[in-house]
């Protein structure tokens, strides 16, 4: 009894979802068809003529902007550095402390003399061995 209520619900179901009939699903619709590819093609103009958009954004916007941008950070660095040729340089004996939780090493780098971080600086950076 339950294993024919099963079969019964289950041919029932798929029947509730199967509402369209396959004749008609083996039947082109040329009109269907037609505005298909309208909207495609449609799409493909519009993509053609916003990527060319993007393009002329890109080289006429932002290329010029980055270049702009490039320059005046080189003229601000440029005065900086000259104002840093200004001032005097700080000996080791009037710089302040270093405590020992300030540049722990506990090894050395691989590279230069094992003691100078990947950025370091000369003009800027200083480190006084313990």
């Amino acid at each position: 009894m339950l294993r024919s209520t099963l079969s019964r619900s289950v041919v029932r179901g798929v029947r509730q979802f199967a509402t369209t009939s396959e004749e008609l699903l083996l039947k082109p619709n040329p009109s269907a068809a037609a505005a298909y590819k309208a909207e495609l093609e449609a799409v493909k103009e519009h993509a053609g003529h916003t990527s060319e958009l993007w393009r002329k954004i890109s080289y006429y916007i932002a290329a010029p902007a980055i270049i702009a941008a490039a320059y005046s950070a080189y003229l601000h660095e440029k005065e900086h550095e000259e104002h840093l040729a200004h001032m005097p340089k700080i000996p080791d004996e009037e710089k302040p402390p270093e405590y020992e939780y300030q540049n722990i090493r506990v090894r050395d780098f691989w590279w230069g003399n094992g003691d100078e971080t990947a950025f370091w600086n000369p003009k800027v950076n200083s480190h006084r061995r313990v």
